[in-house]
């Protein structure tokens, strides 16, 4: 009976090998005793299939059980109790309570290393066991040389190509991958796959792992086109040797999904995303964590696809399952909650969003300590959302305590390192320290050059933002020199646009914004500007190119392009996108538009927020196309510099536009509307009885549309704000 439930357990049956081993153990008892190894190995077995089913809490009160009885029985150094006390850091790992596997781990090693000795495979499994657990807490310096000697020794014991021998070698591969050493990371994986194939055969559930974990490297280094077949094969395979409701095929359904989601199939994956949900519920239930990854995974897709008010309740379930699951502190609890927070973030509700990111960074500092890199993270996402919240000098300490940490942990030049250095540049520049914000600049634009290349967008990206400092300290023949540089090597490695010549993005928007009555490409006029004069502060240059038209049409279309982006206009967001519909399948989504936009974003960014705004996006239209278009540009300019970038400009936001140094790149500006918007609560209680007023309807307002305005407020206010940015009043 005990072998029959191992063989349904191998097969995914464990919901049969359950019943099985219940039944064993019961029998057991009743023959043999409580105390009996027999019992005991029971036991454990059973524990084992509850773990793999996800009912932790369960599975651990077995193991501590059996744990406790084998020392009674056995005493403390039989193999069969430091089986034991394995098992139980094993439900722990899984828990998410590393530092109470850790040290359950350090005594099994450091007793089989005493009973059994240095080379014995149970004492290279309790080494290769610690440093997963090392590895899981940010601590790959002291992972990689315990996987190394494990490495070492079974080689040396077992031979080149034994099984156990290649799991250590897929180890020290995964250890070597989180610490974005990819490169390494897959010549060791290619070794493992060629020798498993050798001695295992092609559809040996090992081999199939190994392929796995050979295409997760491929799509790491972007090689997408590698990384797709291969996991096709994988869960072709699995399907064949393990059937279709198997855990580890609906993991290869799963990362099957992942790579068609990075190549912007999302409407392939997202399917196979919704198969994989429903075979997970079928077969582990609504509550596994294999269940709630798949609901997290298609939310994600959602959130994708633009389709926020699906991705958030599907992120709401999943948060409310990992607490009841895991526990409030369990790191995936964690993820849940930043992964919430982001969807929150993109529907513009920042004041839901920041309390969230604080929690997760709470938890995180307490359960991982403070430089573990997933504590950094949430320290970098809560910066980000009090940038947008216009608390700049609450975002800089946080961020410079990011980038101090993440130089200490990770090294100057690991990509993370670099993105914290450029989030604090950008802060410096918007707090109107350019000369603190430069020098951060140039480090971050050397660094990317040395370890990404010249042409790397991620280097394109730093030449950019430094190009913007540059212009706000005058210096605009380097600033100049530097875009062209830019716009030069950007259409070298995306390739000269066919927007002028064929706009393949027009019927997108014609279908997109149809009720908005857009106004047919052929009646746009050639624009006269120049560079400068749409992106660096020229509005008054802009306004005399603009008709008068309703603005509400670009708002919708600004809209759609925020949601296909999954949030704000980042170069990142549309470096995503652009990558997601390489393969041209997409057809509905403005491709042109986008590989456009990337072109001349650093040349519209002149704010250095790197993210296109409202005006910024006029400006990067009328780069890329030379040609007119309708949107009224004071509206934006204004609701922008006076919501503070957010959805709606109240009382709060005002006062704060009106002394706050944030448009640091014309310093004037916040002076000015000091003095000329001189008593802002009352003027936003003269828009709106509410205290709040949206995007559309602001610019209703400014065309004198706005039902909420009292008298003539609309013309009042469109003075005002013409005359504040220096614009002629229209009638």
């Amino acid at each position: 009976m005990n072998n029959l439930a191992v063989t349904f357990h191998d097969q995914g049956r464990l919901a049969e090998a359950e019943l099985l081993e219940q039944e064993v153990l019961e029998l057991s008892r009743k023959v043999l005793g409580d105390e009996h190894p027999d019992t005991l190995y029971g036991m454990n077995n059973l524990a084992a299939t509850l773990r793999d089913q996800g009912r932790l809490a369960e599975a651990e009160l077995l193991n501590q059980e059996v744990l406790e009885l084998s020392r009674k029985v056995l005493g403390n150094e039989h193999p069969d109790t430091l089986e034991s006390m394995n098992n139980l850091a094993i439900t722990l790992y899984a828990q998410g309570r590393l530092d109470e596997a850790e040290p359950l781990e350090e005594e099994v090693l450091k007793l089989r290393r005493k009973v059994l000795g240095n080379e014995h495979p149970g004492t290279l499994k309790a080494m290769g066991n610690l440093a997963a657990t090392l590895r899981d807490q940010g601590r790959l310096d002291e992972a990689e040389p315990l996987e190394e000697e494990v490495l070492k020794l079974r080689r040396k014991v077992l031979g080149n190509e034994h099984p156990g021998t290649l799991k250590a070698m897929g180890n020290l591969a995964a250890t070597l991958y989180a610490q974005d050493r990819l490169d390494e990371a897959e010549s060791l994986q290619q070794e493992v796959l060629k020798l498993r194939r050798k001695v295992l055969g092609n559809e040996h559930p090992d081999t199939l792992d190994a392929m796995n974990n050979l295409a997760t490297t491929f799509h790491a280094q972007g090689r997408l086109d590698e990384a797709e077949p291969l996991k096709q094969e994988v869960l072709k395979l699995r399907r064949k040797v393990l059937g279709n409701e198997h855990p580890d095929t609906l993991t290869s359904m799963n990362n099957l999904a992942i790579t068609l989601y990075a190549q912007g199939r999302l409407d392939e994956a997202e399917p196979l995303q919704q198969e994989v949900l429903e075979l997970r519920r079928k077969v582990l239930g609504n509550e596994h964590p294999d269940t709630l990854d798949a609901m997290n995974n298609l939310a994600t897709t959602f959130h994708a696809q633009g389709r926020l008010d699906e991705a958030e309740p599907l992120k709401q379930e999943v948060l409310k399952l990992r607490r009841k699951v895991l526990g409030n502190e369990h790191p995936g609890t964690l993820k849940a909650m930043g992964n919430l927070a982001a969807t929150l973030r993109d529907q513009g509700r920042l004041d839901e969003t920041e309390p969230l990111q604080q929690e997760v960074l709470k938890l995180r500092r307490k359960v991982l300590g403070n430089e573990h890199p997933d504590t950094l993270t949430s320290m970098n996402n809560l910066a980000i959302t009090l940038y947008a919240q216009g608390r700049l000098d609450e975002a800089e300490p946080l961020q410079q305590e990011v980038l101090k940490l993440r130089r200490k942990v990770l090294g100057n030049e690991h990509p993370d390192t670099l993105e914290s250095m450029c989030n604090l540049a950008t802060t410096f520049h918007a707090q109107g320290c350019l000369d603190e914000a430069e020098p951060l600049k140039q480090e971050v634009l050397k660094l990317r050059r040395k370890v990404l290349g010249n042409e790397h967008p991620g280097t394109l990206s730093a030449m950019g933002n430094l190009a913007a400092t540059l212009y706000a300290q005058d210096r605009l023949d380097e600033a100049e020199s530097l875009q062209q540089e830019v716009l030069k090597l950007r259409r070298k490695v995306l390739g000269t646009s066919t927007l002028t010549r064929s706009r393949p993005w027009a019927t997108w928007w014609t279908r997109s914004v149809t009720r908005a009555a857009w106004p047919r490409p052929s009646s746009w006029g050639r624009s006269s500007l120049s560079v400068k004069d749409v992106s660096f502060g020229r509005p008054e240059a802009v306004a005399k190119e603009l008709e008068d038209q309703d603005a509400l049409s670009f708002s919708r279309v600004f809209r759609v392009l925020e949601a296909e982006c999954g949030g704000p206009l980042t170069l990142q967001a549309l470096e995503n996108r652009r990558q997601l519909q390489s393969a041209g399948r997409h057809e509905d989504f403005p491709a042109g538009l986008v590989l456009e936009l990337i072109q001349v974003f650093d040349i519209v960014d002149a704010d250095g927020s790197r993210c296109i705004g409202w005006t910024e996006l006029l400006a990067a239209m009328l780069l890329a196309a030379k040609e007119r278009t309708l949107p009224d540009y004071a509206c934006w300019r204004a609701f922008d510099t006076l919501s503070m970038g957010g959805p709606a400009l109240t009382k709060a936001s005002l006062r704060r536009a009106c002394h706050s140094p944030r448009r640091a790149a014309r310093p004037a500006t916040s002076q000015t509307a000091a003095r000329r918007l001189a008593d802002p609560e009352d003027m936003v209680s003269e828009i709106a009885r509410s205290g709040e007023v949206r995007r559309e309807d602001f610019q209703g307002l400014l065309a004198g549309r706005y039902s909420e305005s009292s008298g003539d407020a609309g013309g009042d206010w469109r003075a005002k704000l013409a005359d504040h940015y220096g614009l002629q009043s229209e009638p």
